[in-house]
């Protein structure tokens, strides 16, 4: 007994102690001088990866370090001699890590820019100061570099990367770069623009997306600038902005009007906006400026269907069965057209039915595996030419 009453006393001796333990176990407030002791010593040893590891920890553990421009000065500058290891292991093929090389500049930048943004919120006069020489040369012997590593983790299909890359590229200001005449300028700003917008369509970013599409859009290479109005229209339509969107298929259509994209994409909004006029002047002068293009006359055809103009429409889609005479889609909407003529003109109702009959003929010659395209037009049309022998032929296939 007398053993079990000690242990139950020390027990509760140490329950009542604990509240007080745990308050002397509070975190410390940041010592910003036994940081920058403990970095200072790192860096005589040249251990600037234990360097930067040791800010990470203080600027994760402690608000206040985030914006100690001193500690970032420090990081940068480490993140610029890790890069340079990496580069020399690189260039003597001795065990090379293109990443980590390719990492420690973006990091090295992203430390560069957070000075940057502490320098600009900065009352003091003074603060420009904390933008060094040293800082600047560093970081303009590595800038460049930026662009390899986007191509780098484009060819590795991680565009999100890429655009990373790009995007750090463009945001670094020239305050923060030693830029000089004999400073190599490998890609102009358009350039880099596209390929930043590129990227970040790549990896569905869409706000991304747009953020440097208007120096983008200065591009001259015909091809690239009407991606990116596609892209522009598209990235607008997944942030629900349909008149913004609207915009930049119109700006596409007016700078591309032979492009499928844009003119297909014009008339499919006009159509569900209920603008059938506008829808069909725009398939009209497609069908102008594409005059071998069997889409663009089937797509004429049916807006003119649309508006009850039967014998144009019929018309079009004539030219188009020319040019594409094994699409089953034309010769399905050709018969189409032609039972509608039959229904609404008596006088003429068997020569409709006959063309009509030679049309769904054909496509069921070009799809016979797909009877939804042939078998209910052609009961019709052999019903109404009273062809019966045909008709119990049809049916009895259908059945099968």
């Amino acid at each position: 007994m007398t053993i079990l009453r000690t242990f139950t006393l020390l027990l509760s001796l140490l329950l009542t102690a604990m509240p007080a333990l745990a308050q002397d176990q509070k975190p410390q407030p940041y010592n910003p001088k036994k940081t920058y002791k403990e970095i200072k010593s790192l860096q005589k040893d040249e251990k600037f990866s234990q360097v930067i590891q040791t800010i990470d920890k203080a600027q994760k553990q402690y608000p206040e370090a985030l914006a100690d421009t001193r500690l970032i000065q420090a990081a940068a500058h480490a993140q610029f001699k890790v890069a340079q290891e990496h580069a020399k292991s690189i260039y003597l093929n001795s065990k090379p890590d293109t990443s980590a090389y390719f990492n420690a500049i973006l990091q090295q930048h992203i430390q560069a820019l957070r000075l940057d943004s502490c320098v600009a919120a900065s009352s003091n006069p003074k603060a420009s100061k904390l933008i060094t020489k040293n800082l600047k040369k560093e970081l303009t012997q590595t800038h460049q570099n930026l662009i390899p590593a986007a191509r780098y983790y484009n060819k590795k299909q991680q565009p999100r990367q890429a655009w990373t890359f790009l995007d750090t590229y463009l945001d670094t200001p020239n305050t923060l770069l030693n830029l000089t005449p004999l400073t190599p300028i490998f890609l102009d700003t358009t350039t880099i623009a596209t390929q930043a917008t590129i990227a970040a369509y790549q990896a569905n970013m869409p706000s991304q997306t747009l953020k440097y599409i208007q120096p983008a859009l200065r591009n001259t290479d015909t091809l690239q600038l009407a991606l990116l109005l596609q892209i522009k229209a598209e990235t607008h339509q997944a942030l629900n902005q349909p008149q913004l969107c609207t915009e930049a298929i119109k700006q596409g259509y007016k700078r591309f009007p032979q492009n499928t994209y844009f003119h297909n994409a014009l008339i499919q909004h006009y159509t569900q906006t209920n603008q059938i006029d506008s829808a069909t002047l725009v398939a009209h002068h497609v069908a102008q400026r594409l005059p071998a293009s069997p889409q663009a006359h089937l797509i004429y055809g049916n807006m003119l269907q649309r508006q009850n103009q039967l014998s144009q429409a019929v018309e079009q889609y004539n030219i188009a069965a020319q040019l594409a005479p094994k699409d089953s889609i034309i010769q399905h909407t050709l018969g189409n057209a032609y039972i509608q003529l039959a229904r609404e003109t008596p006088t003429q109702r068997k020569q409709y039915y006959q063309l009509a009959r030679t049309a769904f003929e054909q496509t069921q010659q070009l799809a016979p595996s797909k009877p939804e395209l042939w078998y209910q037009p052609l009961r019709e049309v052999y019903f109404k030419l009273n062809l019966g022998k045909q008709l119990k032929k049809l049916e009895a296939a259908g059945k099968k």
